[in-house]
């Protein structure tokens, strides 16, 4: 595609640091002259040679929008951020309109879905998301689900498959905590189709239905209880230890009872660590508790491994999860669909927390 114009403007959303709104603006995206244009004739523009020009159809919220947000210190942000704005958004579906001449892995014209793991950096909420290809994970869409579908799942599905990762399932038990979290949605679903024996899962009543359906085979209602650590006692009692624990939530309540609850050189994995919340202190809390459970674990000063740790920039997950897909024994929760100038409702509704799947916001559609 070529451009009559220098910059390519379009509509985008994001914010200037920690203490500003999110906000709409318009985004001026430079170009760089044709090297087609014939001399004296009209001067046209391309993208730079080593980026594509994806047109959104429909972008996704995650959790951890709101924690970048949040850890955007003005001071941090000012020098980090590449314009004006920070973008918001890393999941997507949409059409590759332009391509660099540099680009050889993707065509004009090719529907694909996406993952963005940049921070401080462009976001994918916006008409348009210009990126290098090296730094994206992306895949053309299955043909079993639609663009919608598509830009619900990467960031989610591709957590739980990393969660999953590396654990031997079949025939074993494995609890997961936060099962009504869009992660622990995922993870219940893939811990059934690897034949885990018995997937123990804590949520509230509000998901049991669900998770029932995608394979839980037993539910500890976190809400009817002071601490967690009790039933998970109880289930211990009744039918053994845990091989495995996958946490989607954050919390300590289990860790002075470890010894009892999961087996010697059993995973505890988790994406949050000690604490749930958004906030820099929370973060940074989190933090420095599982890098400390993680040294204790490589100095085999603990029974058990813990991991702690996020979605890696890797396309492995994007194909397994693609292959999933492909294979229909995945379901992909979508909690709400917004118009795209209703994006502060789908924040509003992000920071609740109240979300039963993902938030999606419809650019421009199918």
């Amino acid at each position: 595609m070529q451009f009559t114009t220098p910059e390519l403007s379009y509509k985008a959303y994001g914010y200037k640091n920690s203490n500003s709104p999110v906000v709409q603006f318009t985004k001026q995206l430079k170009l760089v002259p044709s090297p087609s244009t014939s001399e004296g004739g009209t001067p046209t523009y391309v993208i730079p040679d080593d980026k594509i020009l994806i047109k959104i159809h429909y972008a996704a919220l995650n959790p951890v929008d709101i924690k970048l947000r949040q850890v955007a210190f003005p001071l941090l942000a000012y020098f980090s951020r590449a314009g004006p704005y920070i973008g918001i958004g890393r999941d997507f579906s949409g059409e590759v309109v332009s391509v660099g001449s540099k680009i050889t892995n993707v065509k004009v014209g090719e529907f694909i879905q996406g993952f963005y793991p940049g921070t401080f950096a462009d976001g994918t909420v916006g008409e348009y998301f210009s990126v290098s290809p090296s730094e994206l994970v992306f895949h053309p869409i299955p043909s079993n689900i639609t663009p919608l579908q598509a830009a619900a799942w990467p960031l989610v599905f591709g957590t739980a498959i990393t969660l999953a990762s590396g654990l031997e399932l079949e025939g074993k038990k494995i609890l997961v905590l936060g099962g009504g979290t869009t992660v622990g949605r995922f993870l219940t679903q893939i811990l059934h189709i690897e034949k885990a024996k018995e997937v123990v899962v804590t949520c509230s009543q509000s998901s049991r239905e669900i998770l029932t359906k995608y394979g839980a085979t037993s539910i500890i209602d976190y809400k009817a209880h002071k601490n967690i650590a009790n039933p998970v006692l109880e289930s211990v009692k009744e039918t053994g230890e845990f091989d495995h624990i996958i946490d989607c939530w954050g919390g300590n309540e289990l860790f002075k009872h470890m010894n009892t609850i999961i087996k010697r050189g059993g995973y505890y994995k988790t994406i949050v660590g000690d604490y749930s919340g958004s906030s820099g202190g929370v973060l940074m809390c989190a933090t420095f508790m599982g890098f400390y459970r993680m040294t204790m674990s490589k100095l085999n000063l603990s029974r058990y491994k813990y991991w702690l740790g996020l979605l890696p920039n890797d396309p492995t997950w994007m194909e397994k999860g693609c292959k999933y897909i492909e294979d229909g024994g995945i379901d992909i929760p979508i909690d709400h669909i917004y118009n795209f100038d209703e994006f502060d409702k789908a924040l509003e509704k992000l920071e609740e927390h109240s979300a039963k799947g993902k938030l999606v916001v419809k650019v421009i559609g199918d």
